[in-house]
């Protein structure tokens, strides 16, 4: 694999004059060939160890990403290509990231859109969200079957298994509420099916204990 490359650096590290020269098929070269076999397997052997420690190359295998993901103690889906594999593996090593104010809505946004998902985050401020939309989201309607005009949403609080999540009683009141959807309050955005217990696990390991995420999701 590097024999070649090793080769040529070993024969640039001899001072130069015509004592030192090692012309192409000599007996010297031939020594140094036979030398650079266990070098190449070393570079090879370590080159390797590289690959599979970093998800940053097209090496990184799904085995690779297995080991990774019981690390991390993220969840092992192998119907999930390599690449998006890859790119949660990413996120969770580059957790928490750079920004202060971790507990802020773009936060989660962001680690969202990181690991691949084009979906938004909004919060549920009173003056802007609740207030326009009291009588359908937590009056008559409230968080029922008809929620959201006739829409329904799933939600995030506890667990990553969306069902264990629908019974639990949020009150009328809306507090420590917010949406993952579309970039507008009540628009859906797409996941790919077989993604949607990694993408429950990062809002529910990102947000605030205290808060319920209400989802405007279609799973595809």
């Amino acid at each position: 694999m590097f024999a070649e490359s090793l080769l040529k650096l070993t024969k640039q590290l001899y001072p130069r004059g015509r004592a030192f020269k090692i012309p192409n098929g000599s007996l010297i070269e031939r020594l140094h060939s036979a030398l650079i076999v266990s070098e190449d397997k070393a570079a090879s052997a370590a080159t390797g160890i590289l690959y599979s420690i970093l998800p940053d190359n097209n090496d990184f295998t799904a085995s690779d990403c297995t080991d990774w993901e019981r690390r991390l103690g993220l969840i092992t889906n192998e119907s999930v290509s390599v690449a998006d594999r890859k790119f949660l593996i990413k996120r969770k090593m580059n957790h928490p990231g750079t920004i202060q104010a971790r507990q802020n809505y773009l936060y989660l946004q962001q680690q969202l859109q990181e690991a691949g998902f084009n979906v938004f985050v909004l919060e549920n401020i009173p003056d802007s969200i609740i207030s326009p939309l009291t009588d359908v989201q937590f009056d008559d309607f409230e968080f029922d079957d008809a929620e959201f005009g006739g829409f329904d949403s799933s939600r995030v609080i506890n667990h990553i298994d969306a069902e264990s999540d629908q019974s639990f009683d949020i009150g009328t009141s809306g507090r420590c509420t917010f949406y993952v959807g579309g970039s507008t309050l009540g628009t859906y955005a797409s996941v790919p099916k077989d993604q949607e217990s990694q993408f429950r696990q990062i809002i529910l390991k990102t947000k605030p204990v205290q808060t319920v995420a209400n989802l405007f999701i279609n799973y595809i």
